[in-house]
């Protein structure tokens, strides 16, 4: 089990979340980042069998329970690398360019 690689954009994405639900309510940024981490934790145990992302199946999602977040990752020399951690009511390949400038590896 390989622990899933967040490029920088991606562990930006879950800071700034993390401190948005925490804004809402004392705790509930804890328990934002704990649901992650599960999402992280079944990547690492299952890269290569979460749903592929229809839109370009390089990709595969993994969804964030209780949160309207959704994983986007990439398999690369054997690492799961996260592209995105995105806010589902967001355009969902707006992560993309990312994805072309670091098409070789994170």
């Amino acid at each position: 089990m390989t622990a899933p690689n967040l490029l920088s954009s991606a562990g930006e994405e879950l800071r700034s979340a993390v401190r948005w639900y925490e804004s809402r309510r004392e705790g509930l940024g804890a328990e934002f980042l704990s649901a992650v981490q599960a999402a992280l934790r079944r990547v690492a145990a299952n890269p290569d069998t979460l749903a592929a992302w229809p839109e370009n199946p390089k990709f595969r999602r993994a969804l964030v329970s209780r949160f309207p977040y959704t994983l986007y990752y990439r398999v690369i020399n054997g690492t799961p690398v996260v592209f995105a951690v995105a806010l589902a009511r967001r355009q969902p390949d707006y992560w993309l360019n990312r994805a072309n400038q670091k098409d070789e590896g994170p």
